[in-house]
């Protein structure tokens, strides 16, 4: 069996008050998320208010802390992990070329991250080329870092000192201007 360390006892020592901090702060992150993630999503509906084009939620109403949301297997050890997500998709339902999207925006700490993150990706694979995605990487401020894969680009930050409702509404303008509307730009 192991030892118990310093640490470990210093931790229970203080369980209740590191759980409260964490329920507090989790709480304050979760409603900026989803403020920013409303304002997108209203963006995105009065854009293309006379439009095919439609959104929907995802579900939202999920903070995965300690596990990594997969409830099909059981947990039997708990994973330094807290994410808190919002996202909706962006669809058309045409027969011959259908267009998806899904805008995400978050929390997300575990051992090898710690940010908020707004992105998008295109399920349809019509619209999010390469060639499209460093196109808009080169318009995106330094300031951000850029998170890009097949078909998705978004922009992340990690939380530090400078962490505020106002970085996060600048943050939230600039992936709408830098990001979400040149691709909207493209649905027109």
């Amino acid at each position: 069996m192991k030892r118990i360390t310093e640490l470990n006892t210093k931790c229970l020592e203080n369980m209740s008050m590191l759980l409260e901090s964490i329920a507090i702060t989790a709480n304050k992150i979760t409603a900026l998320i989803e403020q920013e993630g409303e304002k997108l999503n209203s963006f995105i509906e009065t854009h293309f208010s006379n439009s095919h084009l439609y959104t929907s939620l995802i579900d939202n109403n999920s903070i995965n802390i300690f596990s990594d949301g997969n409830r099909r297997k059981p947990t039997y050890e708990l994973k330094p992990i807290l994410h808190i997500p919002y996202s909706f998709t962006l669809s058309e339902n045409k027969k011959k070329s259908a267009i998806s999207f899904f805008i995400e925006c978050g929390y997300l700490c575990n051992e090898e991250e710690n940010v908020i993150y707004f992105g998008i990706g295109e399920e349809s694979e019509n619209i999010l080329s390469t060639e499209f995605i460093n196109e808009l990487e080169q318009s995106i401020p330094n300031k951000w870092k850029i998170s890009k894969d097949e078909y998705y680009i978004g922009i992340e930050f990690i939380p530090d000192n400078s962490f505020s409702e106002e970085k996060i509404n600048d943050y939230t303008e600039d992936f709408k201007n830098y990001i979400l509307t040149p691709i909207l730009s493209r649905l027109e």
